[in-house]
């Protein structure tokens, strides 16, 4: 009797999350997808198990795309004769996994140390010595980065829940360290030479002379290393301090943590070629702040979005569940590659796309070279409206009746910190599964960290477009003026966050909200009469229907506001 084992590890969003620069993002990414892929190969070469999820990729031969984009949840089958030999199994799937993990850890160190004593023998003179007392600390988050969950069961449902059961009892080891911590994610320990040395007593530490004498110089040194190969040959004590290098890879102010140096190193074309992991070819990173702009502009507007589709848990009740699900493995793969490799490139980026699970970003990318601090929001606009078709790309006709697509939208201020920026982004996409899905959630962040936001199904998009004030033209303070006024005066239970503070004879007068709406946005009030579930996702009550109109009418003013006057 065949027996499915469903595999994933964690924590994959705090490992993404923990990013400042893009390049962390595409890091983090690159990783996930070689880690996933090391045991999918391991699982079919190895282990001789049935891969149902993901499918690889055969479209070229060697592709970097078939090492690229590999979800993180991998279901298995094979026949095991007794529950030893399914630990086994297990073991060894564990066992190839951290064996992968220790190999990329293993080859940045030794890439950072060989480099910079290269440096050290050319110079000779005035070249500090790095004393490397971190091996210990490698080999740390080499073994507690990661906790991996097994699900084990007869059929593909009972697998599933069994792994989401898993996953509730976590048992993981943090990782201790003395002195100050990463400057990007304030947890972990900063890495450099001296982080194990056993001279770093806390009792006796000056922790201000590490900081000038051991951190700095090593962030200083690596980053003219990796960006400004011109200044090798120099002793770069004597360069000015008010030549920086590039930071392409590391700012010389940087304090990182072992895994999110790792995550830099990897984008290095070096050590993703010994790895075999996907290169990075024509990257920009995204400048999001330019105090120094001779412009005058200080910083870019910056859209996000992350998209999820759902389709695995009602493939897996199928008759044919094995053949249904790596057939849809295989087109969203297919999916994901033509997405990553079409995106518009005028827009930005995608960061991953992982069959129906992906990440992008949309910039200017002349910035700060130019005047504008955001590309064309209308633009933008018209991208979101076309990503329903582009999602059907490739897909068969079950498919795309079936499978729906959750997407959080992001719009972010210059000072909103990326890590935040990553949170909103899943609180939207959860926002939109939450409330019905095949939805999409744009929310607009501020520097001050407020936010707005409107979450709508996807055919309800176009409304943005089709605004007209009274004068029949597109100048939306007309409306925005229009609901402050009507807030004010508590007309039609728009100034209300509760919908039982709403009165009764609100909520009677119920046409007369969808009346105010039909003067700004022509030809929609029977369409939105008609749609029975449209706001039906938080209750059955009159009540509850009428909030969720108000809310909903509410939200598409605010977010069109922002986003249709740029």
């Amino acid at each position: 009797m065949p027996t499915y084992l469903f595999f994933t590890f964690a924590p994959v969003q705090g490992f993404i999350e923990k990013s400042r620069k893009l390049r962390d993002l595409y890091g983090a990414s690159q990783i996930l997808s070689h880690l996933s892929n090391t045991v999918v190969g391991f699982a079919d070469n190895d282990l001789n198990l049935d891969v149902i999820s993901p499918t690889l990729i055969r479209v070229q031969s060697s592709s970097e795309r078939e090492r690229s984009g590999v979800p993180n949840r991998i279901l298995l089958k094979g026949s095991f004769p007794n529950s030893q030999e399914i630990e086994k199994t297990k073991n060894a799937i564990k066992d190839s996994f951290f064996a992968e993990w220790r190999k990329i850890l293993v080859k940045c160190k030794e890439w950072v140390e060989e480099k910079l004593e290269q440096e050290k023998k050319k110079q000779r003179k005035n070249y500090p010595s790095f004393i490397w007392y971190w091996d210990e600390e490698w080999n740390h988050w080499a073994q507690h980065s990661w906790e991996l969950f097994f699900g084990v069961r007869a059929t593909i449902p009972a697998a599933i829940e069994d792994l989401e059961g898993r996953k509730l009892k976590r048992n993981w080891i943090a990782i201790n360290w003395i002195s100050e911590s990463s400057s990007l994610s304030g947890t972990d320990g900063i890495a450099f030479p001296g982080l194990g040395g056993i001279s770093r007593n806390p009792q006796t530490a000056n922790w201000s002379e590490e900081r000038d004498n051991a951190i700095r110089p090593f962030y200083r040194y690596l980053a003219f290393l990796l960006d400004n190969p011109q200044y090798r040959q120099r002793d770069l004590r004597q360069i000015s301090p008010s030549i920086q290098p590039e930071g392409r890879y590391v700012a010389a102010n940087e304090k990182l943590s072992i895994p999110e140096l790792t995550k830099r190193l990897v984008t290095y074309r070096d050590i993703s070629n010994a790895l075999e992991m996907s290169n990075l070819e024509r990257f920009n990173e995204l400048v999001r702040r330019a105090k120094d702009n001779p412009n005058g502009t200080v910083g870019q507007w910056t859209g996000w979005f992350m998209g999820d589709g759902d389709y695995l848990t009602s493939l897996a009740e199928r008759p044919d569940g094995d053949s249904a699900i790596q057939e849809f493995s295989q087109t969203m793969r297919n999916w994901g590659s033509h997405f990553y490799n079409n995106f518009p490139e005028h827009l930005g980026r995608v960061v991953y796309a992982g069959g129906d699970d992906f990440l992008g970003v949309i910039y200017n990318k002349d910035f700060p070279k130019c005047s504008r601090n955001s590309i064309n929001t209308l633009d933008v606009l018209e991208w979101l409206m076309q990503l329903p078709q582009e999602w059907q790309w490739g897909k068969s006709d079950e498919i795309n009746r079936n499978i729906t697509l959750s997407l959080g939208f992001v719009w972010a201020a210059p000072g909103v910190p990326q890590r935040d920026i990553l949170q909103h982004c899943r609180e939207a996409e959860k926002r939109s599964k939450s409330q019905g899905r095949k939805r999409v959630t744009i929310r607009i962040v501020f520097s001050s960290g407020q936010y707005v936001q409107w979450t709508t199904p996807w055919k309800y998009l176009e409304i943005l477009q089709n605004y007209k004030d009274r004068d029949g033209e597109k100048n939306w303070s007309h409306v925005y003026t229009d609901l402050a006024q009507l807030k004010a005066r508590h007309a039609f239970g728009f100034s209300y966050d509760d919908p039982d503070a709403i009165p009764d004879d609100i909520v009677d007068n119920y046409p007369l909200a969808l009346n105010f709406f039909e003067i700004y946005f022509p030809n929609y009030l029977e369409k939105l009469k008609q749609d029975k579930k449209l706001f039906e996702y938080s209750g059955n009550t009159a009540k509850d229907r009428y909030w969720e109109a108000i809310r909903w009418i509410h939200d598409l003013i605010q977010i069109g506001w922002y986003i249709c006057t740029s």
